[in-house]
């Protein structure tokens, strides 16, 4: 996976092997300690809430999404052939580039 950052006309490449990021073991770290973190700072911050929000439980994303996930990751990677996941600008001209 390679991450692309341009900002104040200074480019930064940031390259993280595909075998690291997406195998069974970082699934199971991903399940089984990033997910609750994220879950735990949504609720201590209070996302979702408000006036329009709609009540729905929480999603139950454990070791077999998350495999899913990066297997569907590994899928597109063929598919996308060399163009980039994702490609964003900023109003101020920054932009950033995910290729897998």
């Amino acid at each position: 996976m390679r991450l692309k950052i341009v900002a104040d006309g200074r480019r930064f490449f940031i390259l993280i092997p595909n075998w690291l990021l997406l195998n069974p073991l970082s699934a199971r770290i991903c399940a089984r300690h990033v997910i609750p973190q994220i879950a735990a700072r949504k609720a201590k911050a209070g996302v979702g809430a408000g006036a329009n929000a709609v009540e729905r439980p929480p999603a139950e994303i454990g070791y077999r999404e998350v495999r899913l996930l990066f297997k569907a990751l590994a899928k597109s990677k063929r598919q996308l052939r060399g163009e980039p996941l994702v490609s964003a600008r900023s109003s101020n001209g920054e932009r950033g580039e995910i290729w897998l």
